[in-house]
């Protein structure tokens, strides 16, 4: 579905602040671009520390939820290296850093982390909405059908858009992904690594993509496409605070 934001900016960072010690939620992009050097970053050497250990625990479910086809019916921590089907509606997610994801849309996507933090999230179709915390070691890798996304402390909306959402009228032809950042800084790669775009922003900042000759082709959205400013927010609530999170601070929960 087509979405406009329902907060302004100033709204979206002071009610996602609020809710948590979330240090993507920003005013301004300082807090973001301190994980940035001004050298490009190698993703996929940082990468090469994932031990393939970690563990997905599912939080809630609000649909039908297969797990390497199997029914799943209440709260469960994964094995590692498990691929997550929601086939209706959508289920609710914390990764081992305690980021936390919303798989949606129809959304099939494998999971192959780090026993602490980062990894690789492959989103073979559907959508994912994701909170993630601020990475200090391995970064998250983002996999859809044309782009490799490097994150290391970020909110953002992704999609591999179905044969029926790539018909649309204001979708632009030919576009196989929809990349939403919501919060944060992030480097769109092709699939061999190589960045094609930095992005940033503190409130929305979207693309539609295709490949074009193994480079990939952008197109900008100035619209929500699946996902809203109140999920953001609803997703934000499951999240357990920091464990070292000082309670005089205005960024803890109360």
């Amino acid at each position: 579905m087509k979405f406009k934001p329902s907060l302004n900016r100033r709204e979206f960072i002071k009610k996602g602040s609020s809710l948590i010690a979330l240090p993507v939620f920003g005013s301004s992009l300082a807090s973001c671009t301190s994980l940035f050097a001004s050298e490009p970053i190698p993703w996929l050497d940082m990468s090469q520390g994932n031990d393939h250990k970690g563990q997905v625990k599912i939080e809630r479910i609000e649909g039908t939820v297969l797990v390497d086809g199997v029914l799943q019916t209440k709260e469960k921590t994964l094995a590692p290296g498990k691929s997550i089907e929601v086939t209706s509606g959508a289920v609710f997610a914390s990764l081992p850093d305690e980021s936390v994801v919303k798989l949606s849309n129809k959304a099939k996507i494998d999971f192959d982390l780090d026993s602490k933090q980062g990894g690789v999230i492959r989103v073979r179709k559907g959508g994912i909405l994701a909170v993630v915390r601020k990475t200090k070691r391995n970064p998250y890798l983002i996999r859809n059908a044309t782009a490799l996304v490097g994150v290391k402390g970020t909110v953002f909306y992704t999609e591999v858009l179905s044969d029926e959402e790539k018909a649309r009228k204001d979708v632009p032809k030919g576009a196989t992904d929809y990349f939403c950042l919501c919060n944060g800084k992030i480097d769109y790669m092709d699939l061999q690594g190589t960045v094609q775009k930095a992005s940033q922003g503190v409130h929305h900042n979207s693309y539609f993509m295709k490949s074009d000759g193994g480079k990939i082709d952008f197109d900008y959205a100035n619209w929500l496409f699946n996902h809203t400013d109140d999920e953001i927010l609803d997703l934000v609530k499951i999240m357990k605070p920091p464990k070292m999170c000082n309670p005089t601070r205005a960024l803890c929960p109360g």
